[in-house]
């Protein structure tokens, strides 16, 4: 699991490189254009439910393979000599098209040429600039002269090029795709970035929770796929022979077919929840296309080697394999569900060989019969298969498991896309193989080490929850314990304690909640560093971010414009001057049962922690995650292991609503306990005590509704605590 103290982005060079979809920031020049010749925008004229419904039966069809289409594809030919507008502002040139799609969930775009001189930038925005994406320059020019850009919120979208009036060449651009998302993988600022329609269901499991703990580097080797601006699957990047870093991801050929998609395709790393939880995850680890190596569709596979190696603050890890066809005692797979956060599933027992059918080479694939946690689903299709020793030795091609009858899933064996084609462009040994060691299984690679290597670390832990508390001041509501409020509640802190040293470069913070109505021009938060212990005292560095950069229901990453270099106890803060009376922001924080806190409030009288604020026995944490390098934890990674809190085993887990479960009772329990159960809101739940002996307890729920419940047991011992998951 990220070790309780989570850190997330951005290391060693504050100015990033930009290659490939890694984009240099900044923001697009105001440009005053007359309506009169900006008008009409480029429309596509949308996408009627006749071609969504061609589209899902043909998605139904395929033999259960599983990547996910979120998006009709419109072929165009957009380029600043036929369309958009140019402009003359100071020393730019401004080329500006907006595009339109009625009633897309969102757009992306794919540059079939791109080619920039230095100092020009391309950007690509919602109209009301609450989604940057950019600014694309020169660095992200490629062999391929291609550029995937991923999807902007809402129905229309602008373009901008900017490039300076004397440069050496004029930039070359084209659009050659619009994609518009009938799906909802991506929506409008205020909403989760996830599916709408279609999200996972209700039985995968978070990677950051206790079932995902054992695998966190094999969680940083996974990534999700943006093919042909309309398709997700999910790929691994692995380790070779030599160990040098060669960025190759591993994924199934029915998701990338041909080096034309390769080559357009978008790979978004550490996509994923940052707790036990399914808030939406940071959407900014993307790099933008790769070159085809190997692929052969017989099989199933195809290897690809990304535009970019991933740099250290993306914590890239490199899976290692094993092609000896060894049959694992346990299997397991890290995957993208369709196309949401990061999941995982494990079956206990040992997969089986089987055939797919007549398409595939037979006996090429091993056969989950039944998951034991979690599933796969449509968007999971190019996911790694992992052996217990931590190595890849498939990816899913497909089969018919989901939720209520989690049965049948099929991955291509790599010990038989290893050599099975001799011609190097259809085997996999030639390029995970380099220097012929003849080696048939090796050990994943993390390729930062030192000064250099970075990582997520957060206060929450397995056991927390989020939730927002309504401020109130007698029986009138004032606003939010974690956002906006009257009652003088000025500022909000988190406090991390036991890091002897780290490089802070940036943050991610959970937003519950966002309203601005405009009245307040340039409305902005301020994040502060302070030094502490108990409250915080000198203040180590102060920084502004616009609230339209925020999005609710989702991780944010906040880069600081400097490295900030700490030793020991320092606190995390928020406060909002630039925020509207009208306004509302809000951050999340944990639910919590233990007394442990973390989270510090200020008001006139000066700060306190959320219990003697709120007169609480439980603690809480803000949901942040800091982000930095060069970091000794110390005994950070101890700071829930206090003994106050334990986990449970609790089984079967996930159970059938209605049907009994067993709790194991940790060993030396004394028979004085108080046992409760409560739903994700908070409230308590009834149940039956069934039976009981000095080892387990048997409990049945008394309501059927599926969902996920935390169990709390407490005793002489401390507290014991489980989320339990009931399934239909």
């Amino acid at each position: 699991m990220k070790k309780i103290f989570l850190l997330v982005i951005v290391c060693e060079l504050l100015g990033l490189v930009s290659h490939a979809q890694i984009a240099s920031g900044g923001w697009p020049l105001e440009v005053k254009i007359k309506q009169s010749l900006f008008s009409p925008w480029y429309n596509t004229g949308g996408v009627n439910d006749r071609i969504i419904e061609k589209q899902l039966l043909q998605e139904e069809g395929e033999m259960h393979l599983k990547p996910l289409r979120f998006a009709h594809g419109f072929d165009v030919n957009l380029t600043p000599e036929n369309s958009g507008v140019w402009t003359i502002q100071g020393q730019s040139r401004i080329w500006t098209l907006g595009i339109e799609s009625t009633d897309a969930y969102s757009i992306n775009l794919i540059f079939g040429k791109y080619r920039l001189p230095d100092g020009a930038r391309l950007f690509v925005f919602s109209p009301d600039r609450t989604e940057i994406l950019g600014a694309f320059t020169s660095e992200n020019n490629t062999a391929s002269e291609k550029l995937a850009v991923a999807p902007i919120a809402g129905d229309s979208i602008l373009v901008q090029y900017e490039e300076p009036v004397n440069s050496s060449f004029h930039g070359e651009l084209e659009i050659s795709r619009i994609a518009h998302d009938y799906t909802g993988i991506s929506l409008k600022s205020g909403d989760e970035r996830r599916p709408m329609k279609r999200t996972a269901e209700y039985c995968n499991i978070d990677i950051n929770c206790p079932e995902g703990l054992p695998y966190e580097d094999q969680q940083n080797s996974v990534c999700r796929i943006f093919i042909d601006g309309t398709e997700l699957c999910t790929g691994v990047l692995v380790n070779n022979t030599a160990s040098n870093g060669k960025p190759y991801v591993l994924t199934a050929n029915h998701c990338i077919e041909n080096a034309s998609q390769a080559q357009v395709s978008l790979f978004l790393f550490n996509y994923e929840s940052p707790y036990c939880g399914s808030i939406d995850g940071d959407n900014t680890h993307s790099i933008s296309g790769s070159t085809l190596k190997a692929a052969f569709d017989s099989l199933d596979f195809s290897l690809v080697e990304l535009s970019v190696a991933p740099p250290n603050y993306f914590r890239p890890y490199y899976a290692g394999w094993d092609v000896s066809g060894t049959v694992p005692a346990s299997s397991y797979s890290i995957h993208h569900p369709m196309g949401d956060i990061k999941k995982i599933a494990i079956d206990k027992d040992a997969p089986t060989t089987g055939s797919y059918n007549r398409t595939y080479v037979s006996n090429s694939f091993w056969k989950i019969l039944r998951w034991d946690s979690g599933v796969t689903e449509i968007g999971s299709s190019g996911g790694p298969l992992f052996n217990p020793q931590q190595q890849v030795i498939g990816t899913l091609t497909g089969g018919a498991a989901y939720c209520a009858l989690p049965e049948y899933d099929m991955f291509e064996k790599l010990s038989r896309s290893w050599t099975y084609r001799k011609e190097t462009g259809k085997q996999l040994k030639y390029w995970l193989d380099p220097n012929q060691t003849g080696e048939t299984k090796i050990n994943g690679y993390a390729p930062y080490s030192g000064m250099e290597k970075c990582g997520a670390y957060t206060n929450f832990s397995a056991m927390d929850t989020t939730q927002i508390i309504r401020a109130t001041a007698g029986d009138l509501l004032s606003g939010y314990v974690s956002g906006t409020n009257t009652l003088g509640y000025a500022e909000f802190a988190e406090y991390f304690t036991g890091m002897k040293r780290g490089n802070l470069r940036g943050i991610s913070v959970g937003v519950a909640r966002k309203y601005i109505t405009g009245q307040v021009q340039d409305a902005a938060i301020t994040v502060k560093i302070y030094s502490g212990t108990n409250a915080p005292t000198d203040l180590l560095h102060t920084q502004e971010y616009s609230v339209d950069e925020l999005t609710a229901g989702a991780m944010n990453y906040l880069a600081f414009n400097k490295s900030v270099n700490t030793s020991g106890n320092f606190f995390i803060s928020f406060s909002m001057p630039k925020i509207g009376q009208s306004d509302t922001l809000v951050f999340y924080q944990a639910k919590r049962i233990t007394p442990t806190n973390t989270f510090f409030i200020r008001n006139s009288a000066g700060w306190s922690d959320f219990r003697t604020l709120r007169n609480s026995a439980s603690g809480s944490s803000l949901l942040v995650e800091l982000v930095g390098c060069n970091v000794d934890l110390g005994d950070a990674s101890h700071y829930f292991a206090d003994g106050k809190t334990s986990v449970l085993t609790v089984f079967p887990n996930p159970v059938q609503a209605g049907r009994a479960f067993t709790v194991r009772l940790p060993q030396l329990l004394r028979s004085e306990c108080s046992l409760h159960l409560y739903d994700m809101l908070g409230a308590e739940v009834p149940f039956q005590v069934l039976s009981r002996n000095d080892q387990e307890l048997r409990i049945q729920v008394r309501n059927n509704r599926p969902g996920v419940l935390l169990l709390k047991l407490d005793t002489e011992r401390g507290i014991f605590s489980s989320k339990i998951s009931l399934v239909p």
